[in-house]
């Protein structure tokens, strides 16, 4: 009897064992949905350590420095040293690490630069295309308005008589520029040359012409007083030019005349 027992307990002894293998065996296999899940996670630490490794490589300037840059426009107004002087500043580094904005609102910071495009041609050419500002009149004394309406930075001593004059304390390029085109239009039939159109604080409009004379039209209606003076122009005034100075037309039914 106590030999059968020891056989019993090791014949169970033997069994646990080899249940707890097989449990163990069980417990390490790995379904067919893991190994893909394990495999997926493999390849995505692949590339993530890639992008990590190229990033590093990247925001180093000297690896892939820009070596060619190339300025397009037509241009007239700016020169390309001018140009060159703030970009030098920003193309020691590569296209990864450019400073865009910077670049962009430097340059068309500089007087005559309407608009700055910047394109990168990888992998170690930048391009700049620059739009300038085409003048069509003078803004007050020191500045000049583009045919957008727009008012900017530059000086044209040489042409100043080739612009007319234009302003108005509140900045308002565009309106002044329609206003302009109003008045030529309705003084068409005075053969006189206007070279000035501006407007003070109130509102108040006051033309220019070539000869001297000066119109002092006022706040309100302005299309109706010039037609009234191009009608006294026609009758009387273009007799005695040479001697006005002035012509108000700031009245209900007339103007008054300054004579030199």
């Amino acid at each position: 009897m106590l030999v059968s027992n020891r056989r019993r307990t090791r014949s169970q002894t033997v069994r646990t064992k080899t249940t707890r293998k097989a449990r163990v065996r069980q417990s390490v296999t790995l379904s067919e949905q893991q190994r893909r899940w394990l495999g997926i996670a493999a390849v995505l630490m692949i590339i993530l350590g890639a992008s990590l490794w190229i990033r590093s490589w990247f925001v180093d300037p000297m690896h892939w420095p820009i070596e060619r840059v190339e300025i397009k426009g037509d241009l007239k107004y700016v020169t390309r040293d001018t140009l060159q002087e703030v970009i030098k500043h920003y193309v020691r580094t590569n296209l990864y690490l450019l400073e865009d904005k910077n670049l962009e609102s430097e340059l068309e910071a500089i007087p005559w630069v309407k608009d700055i495009s910047l394109l990168k041609s990888w992998p170690q050419e930048l391009v700049i295309e620059v739009k300038e500002h085409h003048p069509v009149a003078y803004w007050g004394e020191n500045q000049l308005l583009d045919q957008y309406g727009e008012i900017f930075n530059g000086v044209l001593p040489e042409r100043r008589r080739d612009f007319p004059v234009l302003y108005s304390p509140e900045d308002k390029g565009q309106e002044m520029g329609e206003r302009y085109l109003q008045v030529l239009k309705w003084l068409k039939d005075v053969p006189m040359k206007v070279v000035s159109l501006t407007e003070d604080a109130r509102g108040s409009w006051v033309i220019g012409f070539d000869d001297g004379l000066t119109v002092n039209v006022g706040t309100k209606d302005q299309e109706k007083r010039l037609r009234r003076f191009v009608v006294g122009y026609q009758k009387a005034l273009n007799k005695q030019l040479g001697k006005i100075s002035l012509v108000d037309l700031r009245y209900t039914n007339g103007f008054s005349v300054e004579w030199k």
